[in-house]
Order: structure tokens, then C-alpha cells, then sequence
């Protein structure tokens, strides 16, 4: 049976379902996960070892080469990207991109197996070693408690801990995390000229802290019928504890800590991670959403219980939004609203101007009802709203139309030519319904490539595909029934009977169309020159990867020399904080030092512990100020901070690698890899569009050696560790115990009062003491003092060393046309033998990315051109449909042009779309053919009629697809695919309207009887 001559006989059926799937729809709509962006799974684990003491070569060699081998044995492994420092190694692992997320836990436990088998064979003094596998959640509720100068650094802390406790209970919180805290510790400050003339030494002081503060068990003691449980435990209680122990010296004299050392509560110093918001100092609360759940839900717990906690907050604190992943999904889902009633009414009044006001008004409740629907499938098959899937929708929202345009014209010219209703709409809609179900299945196809495609940023556009499945397939259903019951009641039989291209419009039309087939040659040489001068054209259009998000953010990461310690870091950075604060559009500068901030945003990039990193945030008022905030902010750094490079960057919506583009040359010597790299750093200086050249293991540091003499180090009676000891009491101090208050475990740490007055003039004479407790100074020890600049970072690749030539494309170029500069010079370098060059950066990306769309294009092909070949039964009907996409580059340059945009990979994901768009029309008219010629006309005339028929539905197709994208055309990550369709559809439509028939008449030799 007819589907829609059932629908139309059972029309309270249909109603019934009708009814429900818009009352669904609208549920499903207030019930589907937010997100700001389509989640992609970030495969990477981040694996951490410490060894205090060891260079780092002795890293490299004893810790991260162990690991890595045992890494190596992990199946589905793409890379291990490694660095070694002094006393720190980190592993970064990466699994292949199309390996199934729901397996990733059970491949992090089989890391953690390889890596506890490594672990064994690790040298004493290294490990723990710490794998996280959370490397990729993403905190997008992200907040800072600040607090004005002079308020205690502990009620600061505390308050942040009161925050989070209060937070994490909240249904749809996963995580709240903490950030910048500084850490508690307990100093214990001598003078060692002091301790030794009371013949005191250091270790006897290390000895008595670390003896009284023991956590030990006493056993039990059995009385009788009763045992009682014997408390030995002699820890501290308090800070008077530490500072009333009794301190024995050598000559047996007793002195209690408090009169030979000042104990007191401080924060470790230097602090591993410092923030700031607007120039106080602040920590930082970051905030995660559980998987699947609305976040706007969960912003909106988040948000209600931070203001009630608000007034428990003393006087001096303040708390502050950074970043509000939950804001920006509300924003764009009513953004969504907006654009769905527009979209509709741009779609209904197309309609209304071509067919008249009640055809547009029915098509337009065809285009209502999947939409909503296609919500409620998104429900069920896990989907989220996120930019990725609404955009998806606003794509959709012409072509969803196709099909009912198509039953309804057919509807209206069988009523013109006396059909009555009834019969007209069923005929109109089952007559093309299988060709129709065809070329929506072609259309579908086109965007199969986003659905194989396996690489992250693919990943990011996978949504894409399955909304516009969904979609397109429930158009056909509409148009098979809704369209026609409600077409029923909607359309009105004409009054008067005729033939519907009897008009001036069609009867020019068809005498164009006959002067072009009948010197379809020349025809056929002027098509083939328009598309050769487009083509030439093109060349001037800018390629780019993937564009920018509107955002009214933007962030720079401020580099020191690698030497820098934190505390200048911290200061330092001010510099660019004051001027950030002094433009009138600027909000909020948030700043992390020590190492970036948590992963608030899906596509950032993380950087390890680094002290001479200043990692800003800033916010201006509306997302149009960011570019010129930045730019001014960047003369700036350029102009006044020239000892630093500040990386300034927006924000993007696929993963973003380390540098805009990177060499990365591999080998065994690190002198050769650095002279290598010193020489493309050289060659690409004078390179006008790249900026902030560098390489990954920055600058050589200074290394201070003092060379122990064993002589008379055995005469003194000291050795090297004693010398370690003396060294690290001058900065981070000896830690000795730890002493617990509550739910707070602090390091004892014992360090020299003076040590502040050190510095390089005067390192020799650091005290030093033996077992015996005789102080020495250091000049006394050692032989000689070697002072040396050596690698400070070693960076490796797949278990090679690797340094990474990098620098940045300069705002206003694009990184193809930068890399088509950069790219020969460096090629050009002579290796030598047993080093390689490979490509990082946004071109390994990019090259990433279209290989990965590309490798399943040919099952696209296959299965579109195999739909085509079924429903024509045979090759030449597809072949003439196939010969007009090339046409479609002809819209696309046009397109880009146009609306400014570049080519990059949303564009050819438009390209992807538009090959089904076109071929859906073309199917359209090629059918049109066989269904004249069943109603007796010869091959040509039918050509003609199919033509000039299906001109209307063609036309108003291809019009609601390109202006129902117009509210998405300034959208700077869809923007380029719009510009796409919209220039590739308008000359496709031309294409299939006017050079179809051509090629057809062409391929079928057909000549006007």
C-alpha cells in the first residue's frame, strides 16, 4: 500500500502520532544534555616521576627511557612524547584517535599494569610514579576567590576548602578542584653559625624532629578481663611541641628549639603554582559537569549555592566567575530559538512569494515537525544540544523542506491541470517517493565521511552527520504523510483549470533552455571556461585549518628565560597585568604562574609544571573587543616586554597544538639536534608572517658544580650529601617529618635563617657540617668550581630525542600560507645521518584531519553512486548527473568571495554536503524525465517539461537552504561551511536546472524532432 494513501484514509492515526512526537519534541528539548562544544575524547594519559637529585640526562637515561620501553608494549599506541628535567620526568601517551572511548578505561588499566612493571626497575630515590588519565576532563564551571592585600593567605585557603566542600555534593557536580592553593608548611629556621658554636650540627636537630614525631603502635596491655590499648604515639600537637624539644649537643649541653630556632607556620617557598585575578591573589575553583547532564542545570545549582554561601564569606574575599561553560550553552540554545524562528520564517516566506501563502505554510509545518522530532531522537541515542548538533539543525533547515516542496508542487500543478485533491496529493507524493527516498539516502551519504572519519578534530564535527541523518530521513516520512493530510485540509483546489507553464517565465525559459541544447557544444566550451576561470580565481582565496570561536576571551602565555624562578615570574608578569587592567574594555585578567590553569575549555593546551610560565585569561565586555584588546596588548609586549615571548591566542573549537607550527628534527646527539634547530631558527628569522621563534628546550641553563675532593672531604670528615644538605637548606630546606593538624599534613622543613643573603658572589662560603658536627665552609671541601650552561629540557619523540623548532602565524595571515614559506626553507636543510624531520603543529593537524576525512570518501562514492545506479537502472543517466559537481567549486569560490571566508576544513566539510545536495536535486529532475516520457512524450520534450517542472521545486529547494543558513553565515566556526553551501547550492542550482539537460542531451544524443 501507498504510505500516503494510507495516511491520507487514516488521517486520525497520523494526527495521533503528529500530536505526540510535538508534545515529545518540546520535552526532549528541555530535557537533552547542554554543552558549549560537541565533546571530543582526549586519548591521552600524563605519566609523572619524580627523582630529586638526578640531572637531566640521568632522568632521561634511568626513568623516562625504563618507562617508556615497558609504554612501548601497549597495543593501539599512536605516540609517547616525553620530557626530561632535573629531578622530573613526564611521559605524555596518546592511543590512536579511532580506538572506542567506552574501552579507554580498561587500556588506562593495562598502562598502569606496564607501568607498575616498569616501576621495579626504577633506581632508589625515583617514584612515586603518578599516572593521571584525567588529563582531558574538562572543569567548564570555573571561579576564583580573591582576597585584597593584607588578608592572611590561611583564611584564603580555608575559605576556598569551605567552597569546595559545599560544592561537590551538588547533583550533577562530578569534580571540584582546587587551584593555586599554596601549600602549608612548618619552617624551622637555625643559624648554623649559631648551632655550631653551641656544638649543635643540623643532623642533630634532623634526628630529634624525626624521632618525636612518629606515629608508632603500643600494642595492648591484658588486665584481667579487660585489655588496654597502650598509646606510644609521641606526634606533635601543636606548634609549641615542635619548638619545646630538647636538642642534645655534642658536649652533652641540652637546649630546647625554641632558643637555638625560630618554628613557625609559612607556605612552601618557592611555591610550585601562583594566580592572580585582577591583581590580587586569588585560588582557583573549577568546577566539571557529570557526563550527559544538562550543564545549564547544573550552573544554575552551582550558581544559586555560591550566592547563599556569599554571605558567609568574611570582608576582604571576593568570588569571582572566570569562565562559564554552563552561560555559554544557555546562551547558545536560546541563540537556537532565535535562529529556528527565523530560519522558518526565511523558509516560509521564500515559499510564500514562489507557491503562494498556503503551500509555504504547509511546508513550513512539515519542516516544524522534524525538527522537533529529530530532538527527540537525539534524546534517545545520547546526543547533547552543543554548537556542533545546532548548527547541525540550522543546516538542515532548508533542506528538510526538499522532499514536502516536491509533494507539494507535484500536488498543486496535478490540481492546475484538473486532478482532484486527494488523488493529486497521493500521486504527488508517491509517485517520486522511492526517487525522493533515494537521493535523501544520497544526501546522507555525502556527510558519511564526518560519521567514519576517526581523527579528534573529526571528532568534533561527528554530530553533524547524525543529526542531519536523523533529520533528512524524517523529512521523507513528513512528506510522505504529514504533508499530505495536512495538505488535505491546507490546499484548495484552483478555481481555474490550464497548464501551469502557459506564462512568459517558462515559455523564455524553455526557449533558452532549447538554443542551449541545440548548440550544446558551445554550450558545453563555455561552461568548461567559467569553470577554468573560477578555478584560477580561487587561487586568491586564503586556505586556514579551522577557524576561531566567538568568545569575549583571549589568552596569552607570557615566557621568561628558562632559568627564571617563580617569584620573578610572578612579578615579572605584572608588567602586561597593569596595562590589561588599564583599557576600559577589559573585565577580568586571570593569571596562573607555575604552570597553565585547569582545562576549563575542551580544545586548550595544557603545560606542565613551569616556573617561568605566566598563563593569562582575559575577559573584555562583548566577543567583538577581543581581537583589538589583543592586538594593543600584544604592541605592548612586543614594544616594552621584549625579554619575554607572549603567545597570544583566541580560542579555537578543535584540540590546538603547543605552536602554530612546528620542525621537529629526531636523533641520538643533543649538541647536533641543537645546532640543527639553531639553524632553522636562522634560516626562517626573516620570515615577515611568523612571529615568537623558539624551540621546545628553550634556553640553556646555568649550572653551579662545586667538584668534591674526596681527600679532603675524608679529612673533614664530610661528603657529598652533606654538601646536598647544606644546599638545600639555603632554598626549599630539609624536610624532616610532617606535622598533622586535622585533616592538614604540613612538611617540617629545616632551613637557614640567612639564607637570603646568599647569591653567586659568595656561595663558597656556605656552611657545611659533618657527622661530628664541625662546620666547614665549602671552599674548604671542594677542589675547584665548575660553572656551565647545559640543556635544562630533553624533549623526545617514540623514544628518540626530538627538539621542536616552533613559532606563531602573525594575526591577519593563515597558517597554509606561512607554512608555504616556512616549510621549503627548513626542507631544504642537510641532516645528517640518523636525523629526521617531521612536522608537528597545525599542519600535522591539518593534514591529520583531511586524511582522515578523506580515507572514507571512496565508501561515500561508492554508495551514492551505487543508490544512483539502482534507481536509473543503468550509467549514463548517473554519469550526466555526476559530470555537473565539479560545478559546485564554481559556487564555493563565489561563495568565499562573497562573505570573506577561507578554505579551510569546515569548507570542505560544505563541499562534502553540497555533493549530496546537488546530486538530491539532480535525482529530482533526471526522474522527472522518466515520468514524462511514461505520460507519452518523447525523450526530448520530456527533457524539456522535467526541466521546466521541477524548476520551481529545484529553485525553492536550493533558496530555503541558502538563506535558512543565513543566521549562521557570521558564525566564525561555521561560518566558512555556510559561505560553502550557500555559493556552491546557488551555482549547483544553475548547474542542475540549465547544464544537466545539456549533458544529458549530450550523453543521450538528443535532438529536437
Amino acid at each position: 500500500m501507498s504510505i500516503a494513501k494510507y495516511s491520507i484514509e487514516n488521517k486520525k492515526v497520523i494526527h495521533f502520532f503528529l500530536v505526540v512526537l510535538l508534545v515529545a519534541g518540546i520535552q526532549s528539548f528541555f530535557n537533552l544534555g547542554k554543552q558549549e562544544d560537541a565533546p571530543f575524547t582526549i586519548k591521552q594519559v600524563i605519566i609523572t616521576t619524580e627523582y630529586p637529585g638526578a640531572t637531566q640526562w640521568e632522568v632521561e637515561e634511568l626513568v623516562t627511557e625504563v618507562i617508556e620501553k615497558e609504554l612501548q608494549k601497549v597495543g593501539y599506541l599512536k605516540q609517547i612524547k616525553s620530557e626530561s628535567r632535573r629531578g622530573l620526568s613526564q611521559i605524555d601517551l596518546e592511543i590512536v584517535p579511532n580506538f572506542d572511548p567506552d574501552q579507554l578505561q580498561q587500556k588506562w588499566d593495562e598502562i598502569r599494569r606496564r607501568v607498575r612493571d616498569a616501576e621495579l626497575n626504577l633506581p632508589e630515590g625515583a617514584g612515586p610514579v603518578n599516572i593521571n588519565d584525567n588529563f582531558g576532563d574538562v572543569l567548564g564551571m570555573y571561579y576564583a576567590l580573591k582576597a585584597e592585600n593584607g588578608i592572611d593567605p590561611n583564611t584564603l585557603r580555608d575559605y576556598a576548602i569551605y567552597i569546595q566542600k559545599n560544592l561537590k555534593p551538588i547533583k550533577g557536580v562530578a569534580k571540584v578542584v582546587l587551584y593555586g592553593q599554596q601549600n602549608p608548611v612548618i619552617d624551622v629556621e637555625i643559624s648554623q653559625t649559631k648551632l655550631a658554636n653551641l656544638g649543635v650540627s643540623p643532623t642533630d636537630v634532623f634526628n630529634t624532629i624525626e624521632r618525636h614525631n612518629k606515629i608508632v603502635q603500643g600494642g595492648t596491655f591484658n588486665s584481667g578481663r579487660t585489655s588496654l590499648k597502650v598509646d606510644a604515639t609521641n606526634s606533635f600537637s601543636s606548634i609549641e611541641d615542635i619548638q619545646d624539644l630538647i636538642i642534645k649537643g655534642k658536649n652533652g649541653q641540652q637546649f630546647r628549639l625554641r632558643d637555638i630556632a625560630t618554628v613557625k607556620q609559612a607556605f612552601q617557598d618557592p611555591a610550585d603554582v601562583l594566580m592572580r585575578v585582577n591583581g590580587q591573589p586569588a585560588i582557583g575553583i573549577a568546577v566539571s559537569n557529570e557526563a550527559g547532564l544538562n550543564i545549564v542545570e547544573t550552573g544554575e545549582k552551582v550558581e544559586a549555592k555560591l550566592e547563599a554561601l556569599k554571605a558567609t564569606i568574611p570582608v576582604g574575599l571576593e568570588l569571582v566567575g572566570i569562565y562559564h561553560e554552563d552561560r555559554v550553552a544557555q546562551e547558545a540554545n536560546m541563540d537556537f530559538i532565535d535562529n529556528l524562528v527565523m530560519s522558518v520564517i526565511i523558509v516560509v516566506l521564500i515559499l510564500m512569494f514562489a507557491m503562494g501563502v498556503r503551500p509555504s505554510l504547509l511546508i513550513g509545518s512539515s519542516l516544524v515537525f522534524a525538527i522537533v522530532t529529530t530532538l527527540v531522537f537525539m534524546e534517545y541515542i545520547g546526543l547533547t544540544l552543543n554548537r556542533t548538533t545546532l548548527a547541525a539543525i540550522i543546516i538542515a533547515m532548508g533542506m528538510l523542506v526538499d522532499n514536502a516542496i516536491v509533494v507539494a508542487d507535484n500536488a498543486i500543478n496535478a490540481m492546475k491541470k484538473g486532478v482532484k485533491k486527494k488523488e493529486a496529493l497521493v500521486s504527488g507524493a508517491s509517485i517520486p517517493q522511492w526517487g525522493l527516498f533515494g537521493a535523501t539516502f544520497i544526501a546522507i551519504f555525502s556527510f558519511l565521511p564526518l560519521a567514519l572519519a576517526t581523527d579528534d578534530t573529526a571528532e568534533t564535527i561527528q554530530p553533524l552527520f547524525y543529526v542531519l541523518s536523523i533529520s533528512l530521513l524524517l523529512s521523507w516520512v513528513f512528506a510522505l504523510t504529514q504533508t499530505v493530510v495536512y495538505g488535505d485540509f491546507m490546499l484548495k483546489e484552483p478555481k481555474e483549470t490550464g497548464d501551469p507553464y502557459d506564462n512568459a517565465f517558462f515559455k523564455t525559459f524553455r526557449g533558452l533552455l532549447e538554443k542551449l541544447i541545440q548548440h550544446r557544444w558551445i554550450s558545453l566550451g563555455g561552461v568548461i571556461a567559467v569553470f577554468v576561470a573560477f578555478a584560477m580565481w580561487g587561487n586568491s582565496v586564503k586556505q586556514s585549518f579551522f577557524p576561531f570561536v566567538s568568545k569575549p576571551l583571549f589568552k596569552v602565555d607570557y615566557w621568561l628565560p628558562t632559568d627564571t624562578p617563580i617569584d620573578f615570574t610572578y612579578e615579572d608578569s605584572k608588567k602586561l597585568e597593569d596595562f590589561l587592567l588599564r583599557q576600559p574594555e577589559v573585565e577580568t585578567v586571570s593569571i596562573t604562574v607555575g604552570s597553565t590553569p585547569p582545562r576549563y575549555y575542551l580544545a586548550s593546551v595544557s603545560w606542565s609544571s613551569t616556573r617561568n610560565l605566566a598563563s593569562f585569561l582575559v575577559q573584555v565586555k562583548d566577543p567583538s573587543m577581543s581581537n583589538d584588546v589583543m592586538m594593543r596588548a600584544q604592541q605592548f609586549a612586543t614594544d616594552s616586554l621584549p625579554h619575554a615571548i607572549s603567545v597570544f591566542q583566541l580560542f579555537k573549537a578543535a584540540p590546538t597544538p603547543k605552536a602554530d607550527i612546528e620542525a621537529c628534527f629526531t636523533g641520538p646527539d643533543p649538541v647536533v639536534l641543537r645546532e640543527l634547530a639553531e639553524e632553522a631558527k636562522r634560516r626562517i628569522a626573516h620570515v615577515k608572517t611568523a612571529k615568537n621563534f623558539r624551540d621546545n628546550w628553550r634556553e640553556k641553563t646555568p649550572i653551579w658544580k662545586p667538584i668534591y675532593s674526596e681527600e679532603k672531604g675524608r679529612r673533614l670528615g664530610v661528603t657529598k650529601e652533606h654538601i646536598a644538605t647544606a644546599t638545600r637548606m639555603l632554598r626549599e630546606g630539609v624536610k624532616v617529618g610532617e606535622y598533622r593538624e586535622r585533616d592538614k599534613r604540613m612538611p617540617i622543613l629545616v632551613k637557614e635563617i640567612t639564607r637570603k643573603n646568599y647569591d653567586n658572589s659568595n656561595l663558597g662560603t656556605i656552611p657545611v657540617f659533618s657527622d661530628e658536627g664541625k662546620m666547614v665552609p665549602l671552599d674548604q671541601i671542594v677542589d675547584d668550581y665548575e660553572y656551565k650552561y647545559e640543556e635544562d629540557w630533553v624533549w623526545r619523540y617514540n623514544r628518540q630525542r626530538m627538539i621542536a623548532v616552533q613559532c606563531d602565524v602573525v594575526f591577519g595571515y593563515e597558517s597554509p600560507e606561512v607554512e608555504n614559506e616556512i616549510v621549503p626553507i627548513i626542507e631544504a636543510m642537510e641532516l645528517p645521518e640518523g636525523y629526521t624531520l617531521f612536522w608537528d603543529g597545525l599542519k600535522r593537524y591539518q593534514q591529520q584531519s583531511n586524511e582522515a576525512i578523506a580515507a572514507p570518501l571512496p565508501i561515500a562514492a561508492v554508495l551514492m553512486l551505487g543508490v544512483l545506479i539502482i534507481l536509473f537502472k543503468g550509467f549514463r543517466k548517473p554519469m550526466a548527473i555526476i559530470a555537473i559537481l565539479p560545478l559546485i567549486w564554481v559556487g564555493i569560490i563565489l561563495g568565499m568571495k562573497v562573505f570573506g571566508q577561507t578554505i579551510g576544513f569546515m569548507a570542505i566539510l560544505g563541499l562534502l554536503g553540497l555533493v549530496g545536495m546537488v546530486i538530491k536535486n539532480a535525482i529530482v529532475l533526471v526522474e522527472q524525465v522518466e515520468i514524462e516520457m511514461e505520460s507519452g512524450l518523447n525523450e526530448y520534450e520530456a527533457l524539456i517539461m522535467a526541466a521546466l517542472s521541477r524548476t520551481i521545486p529545484v529553485s525553492m529547494a536550493a533558496a530555503t537552504t541558502i538563506l535558512g543558513m543565513a543566521p549562521i553565515i557570521t558564525d566564525p566556526l561555521f561560518g566558512g561551511m555556510a559561505a560553502a553551501i550557500m555559493g556552491g547550492l546557488f551555482a549547483a542550482t544553475i548547474a542542475t536546472l540549465v547544464v544537466l539537460p545539456i549533458f544529458y542531451a549530450i550523453f543521450f544524443n538528443l535532438k529536437k524532432a
